[in-house]
């Protein structure tokens, strides 16, 4: 018994379609959403989006509905003034700065609707129903805000501040009649209505993202999009539960991941003005290629007693399924089997491992370890697959390992330790070789386990993640036991806990304590001018001529609640001596996106210096810069009242911006880095694309450059030109060069990736 899971990734959000089976429960929905977020594998946006979803299904949605005393009113009319009945409002608070559903009303014949027994806190309302006939909006006190639910930001000045005992009232909302899409999904062969899609609306804008889905009929195949506010929009199918057919796009090709194909203008552009209806957008599909396999024990063969989950990735790592593998003491008569459908011929790769509810190992196909959510899928094995194939023995057949459990807590206070509310505490763990092979996030409480099992052996065990740059400051990071480990600024090589199979070891503690801190401003070098949104990083002196990097901050925008504009402080660090650079263009020593939004005001490209204004493109010496020692001794220079102070200055240089995409059907590539270097050959960093595909260098002195990008093990490399290359031919000098004069942004230097399997057998798809 299995339950097939269909993930779209779109732009800002997602769209995950659910079959709930009897024994999958909306609360195991919700423990799966946020097992998936936890791992990164989803993004914060879209585990609102699903939680939005699922919520309504349980029975106690949130802890915040049924323990206050506050009221929320309001009242809904169209644009007529005429008041609507029956229409559905959804309830989301606002906690550390995320929307959590709390609760939904509907109005009633005189278009008023009432959310009561509320906590104290920031709430936000959401008026209109699922694919119904009205615009829908979040409320704003002047001007309502036209999005879905969590496709548009919340801004502050819609938080509607509750507090205990109050009635807030006039939540008002007017809306209009919406446009509508219709049309039939059937198979092009027999005619027969296809209903295991949901039909998704996506508008042709990247800037104004407005989504609408909907179901199919699965008599007549038939299907309606309705409340469609004015503009263009593109129609694509996204696939559901049990699904054997391949998606389209309506007026574009068949293809796995649609919604991507929309976004570089693929498709028919679809009209909707002033309400109109828009008929016969009608879907003729067929059959796909399969995947199908078993999720079982390795030594017993049998199936996991708990939930597992196979994941499909094509061979640009994009997730196209998740497959919910049920185990015997949620389905007696459970097999372990598992299937996947509606592919297009193509190379894939498979993952398959437990929900961490046991000891299994999470492994690629065919018997290749992928212990972390971010392994490379293209380590496993190719499953190619011909059109309308039926694939076979895909298996996965599980060994056990250990976890490792514990607390992390305040030293002085005994209790969990207090960080900045964006960032997530973790633990990593290391092997001897000092690669990450497993983590863990948080509990509120302090505690916690591994999120998947690990081989038996021994490991380091390190707080904060070098995933996203979470280092739970102004905590120091330690490494078990009790050694002070700022960023990556200890050795992680000695391995000094033991794993044992099917085993927990416990007791794997960390006692945090705050760190030195120093502070500064980053501005404009003509002008003066304080620069927001600048990344600051920190690195330690280890001595014999070794650093590693430690922190990193970045300079605020000054917004509401938040420090002048262009200062930051760096905090966390033990006692020593470090150096400091600006980061604001490429080469980060972790995933954060160097992409900024270039369709609207131009980007500003800043030229990385040391401390104290020496330039520092990519991987300088950084002991060259103003040393930085820690705590402050009083008489030096830059101590103020015994604190540091740190401040740069910079100057504006070149950018060159462009787009990766598959060689296939032109899909944006996310996750590609994008490798720049000088006449002499020289590296001068690096820039990962994003989910459009995008990828920005910046700060960039007059000269020439020549770009290479460093992908996935699945794709062959590419020198900018389009020659593609391996690890040992890739000489950057060897691309075309690109020339850049002083202040000059250069856009469109584009890459075109093949897959390695692809390009064997090239005159098939040339």
């Amino acid at each position: 018994m299995y339950k097939f899971i269909s993930l779209v990734l779109l732009i800002g959000f997602t769209s995950l379609s659910f079959a709930t089976l009897e024994q999958f429960t909306a609360e195991d929905e919700l423990k799966l959403i946020k097992s998936l977020k936890n791992e990164n594998l989803i993004t914060k946006r879209q585990f609102q989006l699903y939680q939005s979803k699922i919520a309504p299904k349980i029975k106690k949605p949130s802890s915040t509905k049924g323990v206050g005393t506050a009221i929320i009113n309001g009242h809904v009319q169209d644009d007529s003034a005429t008041p609507l009945p029956s229409q559905l409002l959804r309830l989301h608070q606002i906690i550390d700065g995320e929307q959590y559903y709390v609760d939904q009303a509907t109005t009633d014949m005189s278009g008023n609707y009432t959310f009561t027994d509320l906590a104290a806190g920031s709430y936000v309302v959401h008026f209109g129903n699922d694919n119904g006939e009205y615009l829908r909006y979040m409320w704003h006190p002047t001007d309502l805000i036209l999005c879905t639910y969590y496709s548009c930001v919340v801004p502050v000045s819609s938080h509607i501040e509750v507090v205990d005992a109050a009635v807030v009232n006039n939540i008002d909302f007017t809306t209009k009649l919406g446009g509508k899409i219709t049309g039939v999904v059937s198979d092009v062969t027999t005619m027969s209505p296809v209903s295991t899609f949901f039909v998704q609306l996506e508008n042709t804008n990247q800037e104004y993202s407005y989504s609408v889905s909907s179901p199919i009929d699965q008599l007549t195949g038939t299907y309606s999009l309705n409340g469609i506010p004015d503009g263009n929009y593109r129609v694509y199918l996204s696939a559901n539960e049990d699904n054997l057919h391949i998606p389209q796009i309506y007026g574009g090709p068949e293809c796995n991941s649609c919604n991507r194909l929309t976004y570089e203008g693929i498709g028919t552009v679809l009209n909707i003005n002033m309400a109109n209806t828009i008929n016969s957008i009608d879907f003729a599909l067929n059959v796909g290629a399969t995947i199908q396999g078993n999720l079982v024990d390795n030594i017993t063969l049998n199936p996991l007693a708990e939930y597992g989950l196979v994941m499909i990735f094509n061979e640009f790592n994009y997730n196209l399924a998740y497959i919910i593998v049920y185990g015997t003491n949620i389905e007696p008569l459970a097999d372990g089997s598992f299937v996947v459908g509606g592919l297009l011929p193509g190379s894939y790769f498979a993952q398959g491992g437990d929900l961490g509810r046991e000891f299994y190992q999470r492994e690629l196909y065919n018997n290749r370890p992928c212990y972390y959510s971010g392994c490379d899928r293209g380590m496993g094995d190719v499953i190619a697959l011909g059109a309308g194939e039926n694939r076979v023995g895909i298996n996965f057949l599980l060994d056990k390992g250990g976890k490792i459990s514990g607390t992390i807590l305040d030293e002085i206070t005994g209790l969990p330790v207090s960080i900045d509310p964006n960032e997530r505490l973790q633990v990593q763990f290391y092997d001897a070789s000092e690669n990450v092979i497993g983590a863990s996030f948080v509990s509120e409480d302090g505690s916690y386990i591994s999120a998947r099992s690990l081989p038996a052996g021994n490991y380091a065990v390190r707080t904060g993640s070098m995933f996203v740059g979470d280092l739970i400051s102004p905590y120091v990071n330690e490494k078990y036991n009790d050694i002070e480990c700022s960023g990556i600024a200890c050795d992680l090589s000695t391995a000094d806990v033991a794993v044992a199979t099917e085993t927990t070891t416990a007791n794997i503690d960390f006692a945090l304590t705050t760190g030195n801190s120093f502070s500064g401003t980053v501005t404009d070098l003509a002008t003066s001018a304080p620069i927001a949104g600048v990344n600051v990083l920190v690195y330690k002196d280890m001595g014999a001529g070794i650093v590693k990097f430690a922190n990193w901050a970045q300079t605020s925008d000054g917004g509401a609640g938040n420090p002048p504009i262009g200062t930051f402080e760096v905090s966390g660090l033990p006692d020593g001596t470090y150096y400091a650079k600006t980061g604001y263009g490429s080469d980060l020593p972790f995933f954060v996106s160097t992409f900024h939004d270039i369709g609207g005001s131009a980007p500003i490209g800043w030229i990385d210096i040391l401390y104290e204004n020496m330039p520092c493109l990519a991987d300088c010496d950084v002991t060259l810069g103003t040393p930085i020692v820690l705590p402050v001794v009083t008489e030096s220079p830059n101590a103020t009242n015994g604190t540091t102070t740190v401040n740069f200055a910079l100057t504006e240089g070149a950018i060159i911006t462009g787009h990766a995409k598959d060689f296939i059907q032109h899909a944006p590539l996310q996750d590609v880095t994008i490798n720049i270097y000088n006449d002499q050959g020289t590296f001068m960093g690096s820039s990962i694309t994003d989910a459009q595909g995008n990828y920005i260098s910046r700060g960039l002195p007059a000269g020439t450059y020549y770009l290479t990008t460093s992908s996935l093990e699945s794709l062959l490399d590419v020198k900018y030109g389009n020659d593609f290359c391996t690890p040992s031919s890739c000489n950057p000098l060897d691309a075309n060069p690109i020339t850049v004069t002083e202040l000059q942004q250069l856009s469109n230097q584009d890459f075109t990736l093949k897959t390695a399997y692809m390009h064997m057998f090239s005159d098939a798809f040339e």
